[in-house]
């Protein structure tokens, strides 16, 4: 009778949660410098990170291990950004795509809008900027049904 009692209160006994990442980003850059740099400001703020260096590696690695949001350079030279977006936007709609260019003009923005864009970041970029564009992406991605 007492070690059905120790059994019972050791099954109510709270467990610690597993501290889990905030969601998965693949990162998709040409260079090297700054896929690094991407990589380093995304990881503190605690997203599990996958990389690729061009658009066609990005749509690989999706079709292998979709994330929650995928950062795109816009100009890569295997598959631009603007094709890889088309691809994804095509393949996998529910995964929001935060493109990372050099300049974003208003024509450029309305475009990557048309595109499926969930949104941009210019290069220079800033961290908070990088901060709030991943947090916004991954509200968006998990109020979407059947998130892919």
């Amino acid at each position: 009778m007492i070690a059905d009692r120790s059994r019972r209160s050791e099954a109510l006994t709270p467990r610690p949660r597993a501290v889990t990442a905030p969601g998965r980003v693949l990162i998709v850059d040409d260079e090297p410098d700054v896929l690094d740099v991407l990589t380093d400001i995304v990881g503190t703020f605690g997203y599990d990170i996958s990389t690729g260096i061009n658009g066609a590696e990005a749509l690989a690695i999706v079709r292998m291990t979709p994330p929650d949001v995928v950062m795109l350079d816009l100009i890569m030279l295997v598959m631009s950004g603007r094709e890889a977006l088309t691809h994804l936007q095509a393949d996998h709609p529910n995964i929001p795509v935060v493109v990372v260019a050099v300049q974003v003009d208003a024509e450029l923005a309305l475009h990557l809008e048309a595109l499926g864009a969930f949104g941009y970041i210019s290069r220079p970029f800033e961290v908070a900027e990088i901060e709030e564009a991943l947090r916004a992406a991954i509200v968006h991605c998990r109020g979407t049904p059947d998130h892919e």
